[in-house]
């Protein structure tokens, strides 16, 4: 599967079906912003997302696939222009050494491209947010 959906193509169609029942909402839904983007899974993912927001960060991109290695893999959260990756694990989804040793060598595979890598977990979004965006500020400043 590709994965790949047109955009331009879905704005022609609707275009040509203007008038039609739903053609008004979706418009206004794709109006919205990029489809696929900033759509936390989780609800540590959305918590962590909600503090970006009310911080002054500009806004990461949310669940992107990348190629590491001749590999796809997907990290939580990126800031491209600043080749930054946010990792928030709760233990239910990285608690077993499968899930450990996975993490470990995909930060190794993201520090040999080039890439910063953070970890957070649900106890340091939830209890310490203050310290969760310091640190987050502190790896996107410019060197």
């Amino acid at each position: 599967m590709l994965r790949v959906l047109d955009m331009n193509a879905v704005r022609e169609l609707l275009a040509r079906r203007e008038g039609h029942p739903g053609v008004r909402r979706l418009r206004a839904v794709l109006e919205t912003g990029h489809v696929g983007e900033s759509i936390p899974r989780t609800a540590l993912e959305e918590r962590f997302l909600r503090l970006c927001r009310r911080s002054d960060l500009p806004p990461p991109e949310v669940n992107v696939w990348m190629t590491l290695g001749g590999e796809e893999t997907e990290v939580d959260f990126l800031w491209r222009k600043s080749r930054v990756v946010v990792e928030v694990d709760g233990f239910a989804t990285h608690g077993t050494r499968q899930a450990f040793q996975r993490d470990h060598r995909r930060d190794q595979m993201l520090r040999l491209g080039g890439w910063e890598v953070v970890r957070f977990t649900w106890d340091d979004v939830a209890n310490e947010p203050e310290h969760v965006m310091e640190v987050v500020h502190a790896i996107l400043a410019p060197v």
